[in-house]
């Protein structure tokens, strides 16, 4: 199970975070959709209320007092939009502790704030520190009274920025060498992460062999697939043996092996379906290794719906009776802030609707001569699919860990002339992606506005 994550759009961070600049304790609202099962508990932030000047009877460096009119509007608007409400305070130059004065301040909200929302969480949200470096704590109560400490705050952007607020999972020893580079803080949050893959093919399973050995904590891969003969070549973790077995068994039979502790929850089932994309919703980040437009039009989607980074990995092998024409690869970074893959012009609407079609129904058009033949085996090199697994893995490094320049969002390779280029485009005002409530929708019903597979 995830302990309780807080996820926060970039955009929205840096408003809530430059509360610190005020020398004395601010008060506000958080708003968020909740997600919240027997998998875990995710809460996806949408809109922030600072409470207005006037609705305090005192503010000081230590301490304020609040009256209702500084909290009731914004959690009356947070009922009407379905959401649940946090209680956000500031200690400016102290410790992101909560005080006596903390807890009864939540023994007199969480009842009206959970009424007023109908929603079944109170949420309770502490700063201290400065914008540049904050500190943090936070801490949930439910209907029933009970308290749970969340356990970390996931922000988004052109970053992946993990603040650990409740960590209990292990570092082995075994990641000394990465420690040494990381940090045990660097090195906890891999332990905590929960990654997804779809597609454990020729990008997937070196992504998911690399991801183990890093020591991150919990995988979730979907494939729907089976290992073929050809899928050895180039499938990690796969032997002669696995022939007809699913991609995903063998893949945590492969993580058992290894032993390194890492956790995967294998899914046998296309991400086109419903059911199968729900699987991904607790997720801090997902790589997309599908082929097609189908998958990445999903992916593209749920990576602004629940404010956590998707990064979608291509390889392609062009080739003219057996010769090499050329070897392209591309990684796009799919984030709140960026331009999503339809923006770009990477995923073709057409084709993925094509894909979704029963297969005798599309084989049938394919015949005709109305749809191209999408299910033509694609050229692939083990080498090269390795080789831009590398980069999609080292790019989560870079933007987790601040190694690199966040501001490229897609990184194109042409791996047969040896070039490498970066761009980043801002989203089409019309898109999906450029509009802010659109963001954090969660599991909304129509599931990310698509139209599901059946």
């Amino acid at each position: 199970m995830t302990g309780p994550t807080l996820a926060v759009a970039e955009p929205l961070w840096a408003e809530l975070t430059q509360w610190l600049d005020d020398e004395n304790e601010v008060a506000g609202v958080l708003t968020a959709t909740w997600i919240d099962d027997d998998g875990g508990t995710t809460l996806l932030a949408r809109h922030l209320e600072r409470a207005p000047s006037e609705a305090y009877d005192d503010r000081q460096p230590d301490q304020l007092a609040l009256r209702s009119s500084g909290w009731v509007p914004a959690v009356r608007a947070a009922a009407v939009a379905g959401e649940m409400a946090f209680f956000v305070h500031t200690h400016p130059g102290g410790t992101a502790e909560f005080s006596t004065r903390d807890d009864h301040v939540d023994d007199e909200l969480w009842a009206p704030f959970t009424q007023l929302t109908s929603a079944p969480i109170y949420g309770a949200l502490l700063l201290a520190g400065s914008p540049s470096c904050p500190q943090l704590a936070g801490r949930l109560r439910r209907a029933d009274g009970s308290i749970q400490r969340l356990a970390k705050v996931r922000v988004v952007g052109d970053g992946l920025t993990i603040y650990q607020l409740d960590s209990n999972a292990p570092v082995d020893a075994t990641h000394d060498r990465q420690i040494r580079a990381l940090g045990q803080q660097g090195q906890q949050v891999l332990a905590d992460l929960r990654v997804g893959i779809v597609g454990i093919g020729g990008t997937g399973s070196p992504i998911a062999e690399q991801l183990i050995r890093l020591g991150v904590g919990t995988i979730v891969a979907i494939d729907d697939d089976t290992v073929t003969a050809s899928t050895v070549s180039r499938g990690y973790g796969s032997t002669s043996h696995d022939i007809n077995r699913p991609k995903v068994e063998v893949l945590a039979r492969h993580a058992r092996t290894i032993g390194l502790g890492t956790n995967v929850v294998a899914v046998s089932g296309n991400l086109r379906q419903d059911p199968v994309a729900r699987t991904l919703r607790h997720c801090d980040v997902v790589f997309c290794c599908v082929d097609g437009h189908a998958g990445r039009l999903v992916l593209n989607r749920w990576a602004y719906w629940h404010l956590a980074p998707v990064i979608d990995v291509a390889v392609l092998v062009t080739s003219t009776a057996g010769h090499i024409d050329g070897i392209d690869g591309r990684i796009t970074w799919l984030a709140p802030g960026a331009a999503c893959l339809l923006c770009r012009g990477r995923v073709d609407p057409a084709l993925a609707q094509l894909e979704q079609l029963d297969p005798t129904e599309r084989r049938r058009l394919t015949e005709q001569g109305y749809a191209p033949d999408l299910d033509e085996p694609q050229p692939s090199i083990v080498t090269y699919t390795t080789l831009m697994a590398g980069h999609a893995t080292t790019e989560l490094l870079n933007r987790l860990y601040g190694l690199a320049d966040r501001s490229p969002t897609e990184l194109l390779f042409q791996l047969h002339a040896r070039t490498t280029s970066m761009n980043r485009r801002q989203p089409r005002h019309e898109c999906f992606c450029a509009n802010t409530d659109q963001w954090a929708q969660g599991t909304a019903e129509p599931y990310l506005d698509l139209t599901w597979t059946r």
